[in-house]
């Protein structure tokens, strides 16, 4: 990982940088004293790491466990420093089946949204569990009105929340 130091109010020729990083690779930028303000991160060939084969992914990722492992300085184990900075995140199928009674996973579901609910635990879910949602409910009950009750229940679910 290299450094770009940048000036308040400069232009950040993004482009060029990412012409200039392989894939995987990243330059943090920073400003005038030196302080991170953003990481660059290369995609570009993200296509390609998907198309892996289940054995070329293993060894791609046994090597970066051993990366992250050497470089690892906190005295945290990753599941703390996960669940430091964790929130629940609830996609559609999880309130799509807290609403259908005869769903097997209903019962589980509609109390795991009262306990979350009901708790400061932060929550959040995709933007794009609105749609999703009303899109199920939709298309199951032909009832477009009670697909917008719905998206009204997740809002109101996430009231105090932001989505993300």
């Amino acid at each position: 990982m290299s450094t770009m130091p940048i000036s308040k109010g400069e232009l950040v020729p993004l482009r060029r940088i990412l012409d200039d990083l392989e894939y995987g690779e990243s330059v943090t930028l920073v400003d005038e004293a030196k302080k991170p303000v953003a990481i660059i991160v290369s995609l570009e060939e993200a296509a390609k790491s998907r198309s892996m084969t289940p054995s070329e992914w293993s060894v791609a990722w046994d090597e970066l466990t051993e990366k992250v492992s050497q470089k690892w300085e906190s005295e945290k184990s990753a599941v703390e420093i996960v669940s430091a900075t964790m929130s629940v995140v609830i996609d559609a199928s999880v309130f799509v089946s807290a609403t259908k009674k005869d769903e097997s996973q209903h019962p589980a579901n509609r109390e795991f949204l009262e306990v979350i609910r009901s708790s400061e635990e932060p929550r959040s879910s995709p933007t794009l569990v609105l749609a999703e949602t009303s899109a199920a409910i939709t298309r199951a009950t032909g009832d477009v009105s009670l697909a917008g009750e719905i998206v009204v229940g997740i809002e109101r679910f996430h009231a105090s929340i932001s989505f993300p």
